[in-house]
């Protein structure tokens, strides 16, 4: 059988990745010649590096070929832009880490900054403020590319952008897809995820965005009221100095969990079908079910699907959240969603989120203004 979309294929493989202008910086960053690795061709599993154009450039090849593939930048990770690089001056990073032990290559995470961080050239931050003031106070994460006297340049384009990869490995095995039942196969639900894709950049990651700077969501910590379908998001409150302050709610939809470890790590769990979960939270989630008995696809169908990373958890959660015309998706573990007996297994679960309310103005205008985001 020859490989094509929705087919389930085998292989072993190692990638490495070099500059486009130097050759001899090759290195290897992936190393799987002894551990076959399975995927659905034409699925979106970047997580080990099998990008689309890699996918295309596999087709037609059957059990027993060998392979060797180069990308380009843009058909890999993407091409690096100079202005994703920060001048971060040492008083802000020293809150967080010792500066006088960074070296390039560390990685940063979790800087958070105001607005007069991006306005003081001496103290504060130097590069793209345009793009600076859309990260809602937090730097994103990079890694240190150059140390200098009063800053260090803080490299925040993705891991491997701006390098060629070259692939070289061999296909073990080719066959039809699991997925396959009386109606439809693994390649029509494919077909069907552009939809769920162009209903995710459209409306769930723009949504998410306007709220994450609106309401400042990274802040808050979340509990649910499985009874009346609500998300809390809670702020520490100055008194006890723990998350307990309610400031803002939204309603949501469970859509399903995932446990984080144990035996039931690889299976994502639709919530129509759990026994454990309080269906007032999880009912409405049928509908997915339903459109899966629909067309055919088993893997919205049978209450826990097999996943082999969270590519494909978050494929089943945005296709449930198209259905369910949600506004943006969110996942808590059970330690923060408070569910005695739950810590064992500590599950992800999964929610869709429509309608977001201020329940407590005073208290989120003061949050906002502390953290150095604005509310609109």
């Amino acid at each position: 059988m020859k490989i094509k979309k929705g087919a389930e294929v085998t292989l072993t493989y190692k990638v490495s990745a070099f500059s486009p202008l130097q050759k001899s910086s090759k290195k290897i960053i992936y190393d799987g010649r002894k551990k076959p690795y399975t995927f659905f061709a034409g699925s979106s599993m970047d997580a080990v590096y099998l990008f689309p154009a890699f996918q295309k450039a596999l087709e037609e090849k059957e059990s027993g070929d060998p392979f060797s593939i180069l990308l380009q930048p843009a058909d890999a990770v993407g091409k690096h832009h100079p202005e994703k690089i920060f001048r971060v001056s040492r008083g802000i990073l020293k809150k967080y880490y010792k500066v006088n032990d960074l070296i390039p290559g560390d990685t940063i995470e979790d800087i958070c900054f105001t607005d007069k961080d991006l306005k003081d050239p001496v103290t504060g931050i130097q590069g793209d403020l345009a793009a600076l003031s859309s990260f809602a106070g937090e730097l994103p994460e990079g890694v240190v590319s150059e140390i200098q006297d009063d800053f260090i340049l803080i490299d925040t384009n993705l891991r491997y952008a701006g390098l060629c990869f070259e692939y070289s490995g061999k296909i073990l095995e080719v066959k039809e897809s699991p997925w396959k039942t009386t109606s439809g196969t693994n390649a029509e639900f494919i077909d069907f995820l552009q939809k769920v894709n162009k209903y995710k950049e459209e409306v769930l990651d723009p949504s998410s965005e306007k709220y994450q700077l609106d309401w400042g969501l990274g802040i808050y910590e979340g509990r649910v009221d499985r009874e009346k379908r609500i998300l809390h998001f809670l702020a520490i409150d100055d008194d006890s100095g723990e998350y307990e302050l309610e400031v803002l709610e939204a309603d949501v939809q469970l859509i399903g969990s995932k446990d984080l470890y144990g035996p039931g790590h690889n299976l994502f769990k639709w919530a129509w079908g759990e026994d454990h979960i309080n269906t007032n939270t999880g009912k409405d989630i049928e509908i997915v079910k339903t459109f899966g008995e629909q067309n055919g696809f088993a893997n919205l169908t049978q209450q826990e699907w097999v996943v082999s990373d969270y590519d494909e958890v978050f494929d089943l959660v945005h296709t449930a959240a198209f259905l369910a015309g949600a506004k943006a998706v969110c996942h808590y573990s059970a330690f923060e969603l408070d569910q005695e007996g739950e810590e064992e297994t500590n599950p992800d679960y999964y929610f869709a989120l429509y309608e977001f309310r201020i329940i407590n103005q005073e208290a989120m205008v003061k949050i906002l203004k502390d953290s150095g985001t604005e509310a609109s």
